[in-house]
């Protein structure tokens, strides 16, 4: 098998165990060729006050015309961090010449976990039950999800704005419907009454330990089974498909509800508390 090639769209902190920092060693150690498009070059994360950072968008396109004329061809994009507005119609470029069709949907593995935990936690909130964060190491889970699934389409983390907006970016960015099945979102029993309290969906809040993977439906079975053996992903679930624009309009994410009928997934309008990040 040849080896996995996967374009990381992130930004490369300076300083701080995060973003290109860490995906570029850890995909290398997995086998992978990790091909970074940095959008971004910061001194230090955002988390440290006062932090540099020089904006890569007309970098971006220079770099995503030469692959296209090297005629590059990827099994996984991984898009993280973007440093500018204007870096969104840059990346859905990039989605548009790379992409592949024939894709199904699966989300690793229950919703909503971190975001309740660090409300709970900021706020001083006590909702009669324990609700903890999900962060967890996924490196084994996506060198085993990598190897039963060898064309994996896309590899993301549905942090800030959760599973809706994580979605709804991919939609938009590889000009595809989504269809979800609302009986087989993962959601904890007691995140799902957190969120029901105050008033919050839990397909936005963010999430840590999870990871959204697409890949060909015929390959989607044996996606799945790696990632259920995998002690952080034995929740992982099928929770829908990638489909047309004869059944979802392009860009788009719908869900078929508990009562058989479709409402649309949009945009997260206003800010998702608690803010992240």
């Amino acid at each position: 098998m040849s080896t996995p090639r996967i374009a990381a769209i992130h930004d490369l902190s300076c300083f701080g165990r995060c973003s290109l920092t860490i995906a570029l060693p850890v995909l290398s150690a997995m086998g992978c060729q990790c091909c970074p498009l940095p959008t971004a070059l910061l001194s230090a994360h955002t988390g440290f006050p006062g932090n540099t950072f020089l904006d890569l968008t007309a970098e971006m396109g220079r770099i995503a015309d030469h692959w296209t004329a090297m005629d590059l061809q990827f099994d996984a994009i991984y898009s993280g961090f973007l440093g500018s507005a204007d870096q969104v119609d840059t990346v859905a470029r990039f989605f548009n010449t790379f992409k592949k069709s024939s894709t199904a949907v699966i989300v690793d593995p229950v919703m909503g976990d971190h975001g309740t935990a660090i409300l709970s936690f900021r706020e001083g909130m006590s909702f009669g039950t324990t609700v903890e964060s999900d962060c967890a190491p996924l490196n084994e889970m996506v060198e085993a999800v990598l190897s039963a699934a060898p064309h994996v389409h896309v590899l993301r983390d549905p942090t800030r704005g959760g599973l809706a907006a994580t979605l709804n970016e991919i939609a938009s960015q590889s000009n595809v419907g989504i269809l979800l099945e609302e009986s087989t979102v993962p959601v904890r029993p007691e995140v799902r009454s957190a969120c029901e309290f105050l008033g919050l969906d839990p397909l936005y809040v963010a999430n840590e330990g999870k990871m959204i993977v697409i890949v060909p439906e015929d390959e989607a079975d044996a996606a799945l089974a790696a990632m259920r053996a995998s002690p952080y992903g034995e929740n992982a679930a099928r929770i829908g498909r990638v489909t047309d624009d004869s059944d979802v309009p392009v860009g788009m994410v719908e869900m078929v509800t508990l009562m058989g009928g479709r409402r649309t997934v949009d945009w997260l309008a206003g800010e998702q508390l608690p803010r992240i990040c």
